[in-house]
C-alpha cells in the first residue's frame, strides 16, 4: 500500500488527505492477498509478476495498469489487463463495479491522472 500511496501523491498529484481517502475506500473493497513468488508472465520486467500473481490469487475481474509491460500482455490466464483510461471509459458507459465504495475510489483517483 505504501507504493500505491507514493504513486498517488507523486505521480498523480493527489494531496495526502485525498490519498488517505482513496486508500480507505480501496481497503473497503479490496481483498488482501499474499503472493507466493510465482513468476514467468512478464519476461520484460519480472518484478511486475507480483501484480499478476496477486490478481490471480485474489480472483480479480481485471488488472488495471498504465505500465506497458503489463498492458502489452492484454490478458493473463483469462484476466484482462486494462489501462486506467480504458477502465474510466468503461465506468462512464456502465457502472458494473460490485461495491459502491469502489466506484467512489475510481472517481476520486481519476482526478489529475497522467497516463
Amino acid at each position: 500500500m505504501e507504493e500505491l500511496r507514493d504513486k498517488l501523491i507523486h505521480k498523480f498529484g493527489n494531496s495526502s488527505e485525498e490519498t488517505d481517502e482513496i486508500l480507505i475506500g480501496l481497503r473497503r473493497c479490496a481483498a488482501l492477498v499474499t503472493p507466493t513468488g510465482r513468476s514467468g508472465w512478464v519476461s520484460a520486467d519480472p518484478d511486475d509478476d507480483k501484480f499478476i500473481e496477486s490478481a490471480l490469487i485474489g480472483h480479480a475481474d481485471a488488472i488495471v495498469s498504465g505500465d506497458h509491460h503489463l498492458s502489452d500482455l492484454s490478458a493473463v490466464e483469462g484476466v484482462p489487463i486494462l489501462t486506467p483510461s480504458a477502465v474510466l471509459a468503461t465506468i462512464g458507459q456502465r457502472s458494473g463495479l460490485r461495491h459502491p465504495e469502489c466506484r467512489t475510489v475510481q472517481k476520486r483517483s481519476s482526478r489529475g491522472s497522467k497516463e
